[in-house]
């Protein structure tokens, strides 16, 4: 799960529960299976989102 605040995104470790909010992030494609392919892709959805990336 990731909350945006202020011009930070911070993401967290969150358990799909078949939300709305969960059908909605996978369908924008910000839906990760692992650790490792959610720090690839983070870049990118900073970008999107207009905030700074940093881990």
């Amino acid at each position: 799960m990731s909350s945006l605040e202020g011009r930070k995104l911070y993401v967290l470790n969150y358990m799909w529960d078949n939300s709305v909010i969960d059908v909605a992030l996978h369908k924008v494609g910000w839906v990760y299976r692992t650790q490792e392919e959610a720090k690839s892709a983070l870049p990118k959805v900073a970008k999107e989102l207009g905030v700074e990336y940093k881990l």
